[in-house]
């Protein structure tokens, strides 16, 4: 199955530090026909941001140099004024009370607690990727 939106294969933004966690999420998001990409910490989000546009980013919040709630921030900040508009959903194990609203509070759209399960992942990215977005 690949995912077509104007002709083109979607591609997902995994901002992710631990590798394991890398290759699964790429694993389970290649399962359901998206290109995937991934990167290390919250500043390579933002700077492959720059560089290409991503139907979706799953950000993790915890990652060294910058965490996933300074690179939601800043993507915001690039996305401001463009028209563009790139959902972003937070992947974190972090459990602790006020996690969620402060995801919300930096941009980020969604939130899924690891351990992801398939189902619940598939159904979040494709409410997301199913939305239109100001472009």
């Amino acid at each position: 199955m690949v995912n077509i939106n104007n002709n083109s294969v979607q591609t997902v933004l995994v901002a992710e530090d631990n590798l394991v966690n890398q290759k699964l999420l790429k694993l389970l998001l290649t399962k359901l026909g998206y290109l995937v990409n991934c990167v290390n910490d919250g500043l390579e989000s933002v700077s492959e941001i720059r560089k290409q546009h991503y139907s979706i980013i799953l950000m993790d919040i915890q990652m060294p140099i910058m965490d996933g709630f300074e690179a939601t921030r800043n993507i915001r900040k690039i996305e401001s004024g463009s028209g563009k508009y790139t959902p972003i959903i937070a992947v974190t194990a972090n459990t602790e009370v006020g996690i969620r609203m402060r995801c919300f509070e930096a941009g980020m759209d969604d939130y899924l607690s690891k351990p992801i399960g398939f189902d619940l992942l598939k159904t979040k990215v494709e409410y997301f990727l199913s939305k239109t977005y100001a472009s």
